[in-house]
């Protein structure tokens, strides 16, 4: 809910961090990716590589790291 433009979200973290807050980012899973009874499935329409370069670069724009695991 809100906002979901990633460079709207962007802009708004780096003006609000006026005290130079690091942000460290971390990501489990796969996004996408669900259980159903004894199979693994993954949503076609997900698109992990734009959470993971969200990710990497609001840790990176605020002098912190990503991990993904």
């Amino acid at each position: 809910v809100g906002e979901t433009n990633v460079d709207n979200i962007l802009s708004r973290v780096k003006y609000s961090n006026t005290h130079g807050a690091i942000i460290n980012c971390i990501m489990v899973g796969l996004p996408g990716t669900g259980y159903n009874g004894n199979k693994i499935t993954f949503d076609p329409l997900a698109n992990p590589k734009e959470l993971y370069d969200f990710l990497h670069d609001l840790a990176e724009q605020n002098g912190g790291v990503y991990v993904g695991r």
